[in-house]
């Protein structure tokens, strides 16, 4: 599922499983597929990997070439990337956001560095 009003940059792999069965002596599947969940305005850099289980939430950033493989809070944006990144989003969010509401909306976000 993908939501609304997302930015999905070239080069992006969604993958909601492992591109092969690994089943046991019964013929049981033991890798089986899962849903992937991206939430509303989500930003994709190019080349980034999104992988089987992946629950990426709204208002969340990923960086060029990241691979995601979480499941996280859907309450609480995640960005994955660098320094680069956190420069980036600190200066389009001074632009967008002013006062009291940009402090609020970069504590909201809990940054991962891959």
């Amino acid at each position: 599922k993908i939501g609304k009003d997302c930015q999905i940059s070239f080069g992006v792999i969604i993958w909601p499983s492992d591109g092969h069965a690994i089943t046991d002596l019964d013929g049981n599947c033991l890798n089986k597929g899962k849903d992937i969940t991206i939430g509303n305005h989500v930003w994709i850099g190019m080349d980034s990997k999104i992988l089987k289980g992946a629950n990426i939430p709204d208002n969340s950033v990923l960086a060029a070439g990241s691979i995601y493989t979480q499941n996280s809070n859907p309450k609480s944006p995640i960005q994955v990337g660098g320094g680069y990144l956190q420069v980036f989003l600190q200066n389009l969010l001074s632009k967008i956001l002013c006062g009291t509401e940009k402090i609020a909306m970069i504590l909201k976000m809990k940054r991962i560095s891959i």
